[in-house]
């Protein structure tokens, strides 16, 4: 029986203007499944200048992805958006391991 890839939750928060090109980063690399909020911080400033994040208006796309396309995916995210320079967003992944195929 096949076994079906790990699936991991990838989230990308940036600028919103930059919400869509994280989706279509992601599609190109055939992730078709993409969810987008939009959001508005409400933490000091402080905190955002800790995290990166310049501006509140962000942009965070959930994107559910097989786990060995991750490093192409995130390398893809952090490099086209910049994500390494301060104030252009973050991206971490989660494990779904609630996830499963049924018998």
């Amino acid at each position: 029986m096949e076994e079906l890839a790990r699936l991991k939750l990838l989230v990308t928060i940036t600028d919103r203007p930059k919400g869509e090109t994280a989706a279509r980063i992601c599609a190109g690399l055939g992730v078709q499944f993409h969810l987008g909020i939009l959001g508005k911080g409400t933490a000091s400033s402080e905190v955002l200048d800790v995290l990166g994040l310049g501006e509140t208006d962000k942009a965070v796309i959930l994107t559910l992805a097989p786990e060995p396309l991750l490093p192409a995916i995130k390398g893809d995210l952090v490099r086209m958006l910049r994500l390494r320079h301060p104030g252009k967003g973050i991206l971490f992944t989660l494990p779904l391991s609630g996830v499963r195929r049924r018998a």
